[in-house]
């Protein structure tokens, strides 16, 4: 790499050399790296699974956990697979969502994100990792990319799943 725009520019397989050349202890250093959220992957699969299977999952209980007339009519009917309100959806997606984080990720879907601080020349940039939490503060990190900034970054994570 001649010079930063390049490294940023490049694709994966130029960073992942690069990083590997100036930092062999990368993916060490980001089992201490700096928090940068948490990725969800599977996170439509999983909604879509609730919404297949609605009396499996009791979807409108889950959603409505309310005993007015009007609230257990509707229960009956997201039970018997009626379609889902815009804000039933979020009330279903946020359910999850916890559930997860919950869990520590019991699906598999939970993914730590960080990053270390890296240099070229001058140039601050972040070199950033994602990966399944483990149980007992396992973590196995993966090498995304190198980046110009912490919001990049970010954006990058949010095209590969929910990203909190």
């Amino acid at each position: 790499m001649k010079n930063v725009k390049e490294l940023i520019d490049g694709d994966y397989e130029n960073q992942k050399k690069w990083i590997e050349e100036h930092y062999p202890d990368h993916i060490f250093l980001a089992h201490t790296g700096i928090d940068l959220g948490t990725l969800i992957i599977g996170l439509e699969d999983e909604i879509s699974d609730y919404i297949d299977f609605p009396h499996d999952h009791a979807l409108g209980e889950l959603i409505y956990d309310d005993t007015e007339k009007e609230a257990l009519q509707r229960i009956d009917q997201i039970n018997n697979g009626a379609k889902l309100t815009k804000e039933e959806k979020e009330v279903l997606r946020t359910h999850i969502i916890e559930e997860e984080l919950n869990n520590f990720g019991g699906n598999g879907t939970i993914n730590y994100c960080n990053y270390i601080n890296v240099t070229f020349g001058e140039t601050k940039l972040f070199s950033v990792y994602y990966g399944l939490i483990e149980g007992q503060g396992g973590y196995n990190p993966a090498f995304i990319g190198i980046f110009e900034s912490l919001e990049v970054a970010k954006a990058e994570l949010e095209c590969r799943g929910q990203f909190i």
